[in-house]
């Protein structure tokens, strides 16, 4: 009987992504896979077939088996769906205390602030930075939101202090990226502190970041610098709610379908949450297919994917590590390249290789640095390649250059200009294309 309920559900979670773009269908599959999962006691994927159906009489009976945490964030969809003010910051306020409970600071920080509790909201960014302190960027990005948030409670002498921290601080990590040959990561810190210095006021301070700012892209892009200082403060709080929940994808993929933070899609949330617990105590031939589901999955996420996609990355099992390339391939930016340099030196050649294609598949500005770096040093992000003569590499990264309509004149002049080898691979690339 359990082996046939196990089979029901594995054939409507796959069948969830068929059904992402029809919502009244997924919401009778959500209804199914929630009696299923509480016929075999799977109380968290119950509570997550709960949460999408926003069904308040599942919530509440599920929840007396469930960490506080799960509760915290029925209580954060609670909120969502109340229209009094008083009634939502009332929800959120439990939801914050419940957090509390797990000492997760930055979560119960964040509600107590939309509830307007903002004296509790900066005792608990001051907790988040004292749990955070061995790290200096999220340490930093605490300050940002205490500062914040004393600023909110006119406790200026309060503000301040913690903006002059967060400054410090951002900029001793950029210091810190600049050195280890890592630009656009310093450059993204120097535009927090242009930002929040904009915030505070401070056109002296918020000119020199910006300096340093453009310095940092400018050796990161070269010739083709073309991005505009980062507008990075609108993200501070999601990036520090994956950091405390340590990019574990079960708790991140919970934050999706709970969080007013997070942009992916309900369907897709409700799709990769309940593969990421699927894993959860399954044989390791199940686990490797179930993680190589989600790796793909997590694809279509965006952006917000790369902390789970990064920690995936890290499996035992290559075709885990696969999907994972696969994946990194459909989200071009930066970190995204860094990780796929660091799969070039992969013991298995098919996820080396797997790499490479999605290295040549990158277009737009943001990976241009990246990839001049890793057409001239065949290093980038502290990615290396056993051997920098490697045609195949090289060629990728002549293909996102290729493709990439901001380095045309850049092609044009390796064409004309560049060494034999270079004008060999991107004639070769051009000729490609071209068939």
């Amino acid at each position: 009987m359990l082996g046939q309920l196990a089979d029901a559900q594995a054939v409507l979670v796959a069948g969830l992504r068929l059904a992402r773009d029809l919502p009244e269908q997924l919401l009778v599959m959500a209804q199914e896979l929630g009696s299923l999962f509480e016929r075999t006691r799977d109380t968290s994927a119950a509570l997550s077939c709960a949460w999408h159906s926003l069904d308040l009489e599942r919530m509440n009976a599920i929840e007396v088996r469930v960490p506080p945490r799960d509760r915290a964030r029925s209580w954060v969809l609670r909120a969502r769906g109340v229209a009094n003010e008083d009634d939502r910051a009332r929800c959120l306020v439990k939801a914050a205390t419940l957090f509390a409970q797990e000492r997760r600071w930055v979560h119960a920080a964040d509600l107590w602030g939309q509830a307007g509790e903002l004296q509790r909201a900066l005792e608990g960014w001051q907790s988040a930075a004292r749990a955070v302190g061995r790290f200096p960027y999220a340490l930093a990005l605490c300050r940002v939101n205490e500062a914040r948030t004393a600023q909110r409670l006119a406790r200026m002498g309060v503000a301040n202090a913690a903006f002059e921290r967060a400054v410090e601080l951002l900029r001793a990590t950029a210091a810190h990226h600049a050195r280890n040959g890592q630009p656009d990561i310093a450059a993204d810190c120097h535009g927090l502190v242009v930002e929040v210095a904009e915030a505070w006021e401070r056109p002296s301070l918020a000119d020199e970041a910006r300096r340093d700012c453009e310095r940092e892209l400018e050796r990161d892009l070269g010739v083709l610098q073309s991005e505009s200082v980062g507008t990075r403060a609108a993200t501070v709080t999601r990036e520090l709610l994956a950091w405390e929940n340590a990019w574990d994808i079960t708790e991140v993929t919970a934050d999706w379908m709970t969080s007013s933070r997070s942009d992916v899609a309900p369907a897709l949330a409700f799709e990769l949450r309940l593969l990421a617990l699927e894993i959860e105590g399954k044989p390791s031939g199940a686990v490797v297919y179930a993680l190589s589901r989600l790796a793909h999955g997590l694809g279509d996420a965006g952006y917000e994917a790369l902390g789970p996609l990064e920690v995936l990355s890290r499996r035992r099992s290559s075709a885990v590590r696969i999907a994972v390339a696969r994946s990194l391939g459909r989200l071009p930016c930066r970190r995204s390249l860094r990780a796929l340099t660091r799969a070039l030196d992969d013991t298995d050649p098919a996820v080396v290789k797997e790499a490479q294609k999605s290295i040549a598949a990158m277009r737009g500005p943001k990976v241009l640095g990246g990839v001049l770096t890793l057409i001239g040093t065949g290093t980038y992000g502290r990615g290396f390649r056993r051997d920098a003569s490697m045609d195949a590499t090289r060629r990728a990264a002549f293909s996102a250059l290729a493709g990439t309509e901001e380095a045309a004149q850049l092609v044009s002049w390796i064409l004309e200009h560049g060494g034999q080898s270079d004008r060999r691979l991107m004639g070769e690339v051009l000729g490609a294309g071209e068939g």
